[in-house]
């Protein structure tokens, strides 16, 4: 009986000791590498990045494309059908706020419980590179988790999924988006030549509930429309603060195209007599941008513009539409949220 308990005594040291050992080995198997965000800032991430938190919508619009399950937080309660996208444990994340934006309310503490390994910032450049980067360095100060930057607009965005997916240690995953990203770019650029050879078409994109916020010329939210030949006819001395402009000066514009992102905006131009005097709305080339997840062309103007272009160039130039939207659509919502389009979605794409 002795022998016994002194070969299981044995056993169970050689066995405690082996699993310490493998616990040791894989704690060291956790490398990390540095990474130059787009301000040029250094910072120290794990090679592999299995905790991320977004800094406000730009950036969980990517991020949610790149891979929701990284996520330990969302900037704000989920809609319903980001639900249905991805799921009950993704719905119930903490929420930790936006950092940037006139709503501007990210919760520092809850963002240093959910304990992520990096936090995201996408898009343009807010303000100037110094100020920037010193509020990035503060964030990054206060909650001691590195925080980056990357940089991304509709022409090169790509290059976003490429840095995705050299900031989280999967470089196959971004590499694999930025090729249909970059596709889609392309795409543009070629209609837009055409367009330019034939004589670009006019439109009027306008946002609100009554669509009487003009998105003007050169603006970030109207990238799309522009990438793909269009021209905005509402230039940025015609509106006002916020952009608001009426009907009266809308007559005086070539507005052939109308193109409004919510649902009483698009029945205030078809149903409403004061709207009606438009060529757009004469013509019946009035369009509101199918939602499906996100708007496709803005709201935010971050990854769902991929697919937006697609859309526009089937309702602004469809004589130049070589590619299939629809079944660009189903390709794309497969590829980046795993996501096989329902008929009610299909349906409201095709509006």
């Amino acid at each position: 009986m002795k022998k016994l308990l002194t070969i299981l005594l044995i056993l169970l040291t050689t066995f405690s000791v082996l699993f310490a050992q493998g616990q040791m080995e894989k704690a060291d198997e956790i490398k990390y590498v540095s990474f130059i965000d787009d301000l040029g800032r250094e910072v120290t991430l794990p090679s592999v990045v299995t905790r991320v938190a977004p800094s406000g919508s730009m950036a969980s619009a990517f991020l949610v494309s790149f891979d929701q399950n990284l996520f330990v937080g969302v900037t704000t309660k989920p809609s319903e059908i980001e639900k249905e996208f991805f799921g009950e444990k993704f719905a119930s994340l903490p929420i930790l706020g936006t950092f940037y934006g006139k709503k501007a309310n990210l919760n520092k503490e809850a963002l240093i419980v959910a304990n992520p390994q990096v936090v995201i910032d996408i898009g343009e450049i807010k303000g100037n590179v110094e100020d920037m980067i010193k509020d990035l360095d503060k964030l990054q100060a206060d909650i001691g988790i590195p925080v980056i930057f990357i940089e991304s607009y509709l022409q090169d965005i790509g290059s976003t999924y490429v840095r995705l997916g050299e900031a989280l240690g999967y470089q196959e995953r971004g590499n694999k988006l930025a090729e249909f990203a970059e596709a889609a770019v392309s795409y543009a650029n070629s209609v837009a030549k055409n367009a330019e050879q034939s004589g670009k078409k006019n439109f009027y994109y306008g946002i609100g509930y009554d669509g009487l916020n003009a998105i003007p010329i050169g603006n970030f939210h109207g990238e799309v429309l522009e990438t793909i030949g269009g021209n905005n006819v509402v230039d940025t001395t015609i509106s006002s603060g916020n952009n608001q402009i009426n009907l009266e000066e809308l007559y005086k514009l070539p507005v052939d195209n109308i193109f409004v992102l919510e649902e009483s905006a698009y029945n205030a131009v078809v149903n409403n007599k004061e709207w009606s005097y438009l060529p757009a709305v004469k013509s019946g080339n009035v369009y509101k941008v199918p939602y499906v997840l996100f708007p496709l062309i803005d709201g935010p103007p971050a990854v769902n513009r991929i697919i937006g272009i697609y859309y526009t160039v089937s309702k602004l130039y469809p004589e130049f539409a070589s590619e299939n939207y629809i079944e660009k659509a189903k390709e794309f919502y497969s590829l980046f949220y795993k996501h096989e389009l329902t008929e009610s979605e299909i349906k409201e794409l095709s509006r």
